[in-house]
């Protein structure tokens, strides 16, 4: 799956998630200033089955992205923020975001 936004009309964001062969399986359209990740994470939770990867810009940086995408069996290709920083929680072994972030 790959998620992504576009600005439209009015100032509005387009919000698609689509799977390997460029087919919609996710959408919603959000005011301009709506929170990507927020956004993304209601597009995971709508597809139905596994995920096999997930593929998207920074502003889906988070671990809540992370978290949902991997419990639906995905692999995370997300390019960290700038700004990253591996997580506080203390965790058994690192998180994908900590390994893409260590990378």
């Amino acid at each position: 799956m790959v998620l992504g936004s576009r600005q439209v009309g009015g100032g509005a964001k387009l919000h698609i998630g689509v799977d390997e062969s460029g087919l919609i399986v996710a959408e919603a359209r959000t005011h301009g200033s709506a929170d990507d990740a927020k956004t993304g994470l209601a597009l995971i939770v709508d597809v139905e089955g596994d995920i096999d990867s997930l593929t998207a810009d920074a502003a889906y940086d988070t671990l809540a992205i992370y978290d949902a995408s991997t419990t639906r069996g995905a692999e995370v290709v997300i390019p960290p923020s700038r700004s990253a920083a591996k997580s506080r929680q203390q965790r058994s072994r690192l998180s994908a975001r900590d390994r893409t972030i260590r990378r």
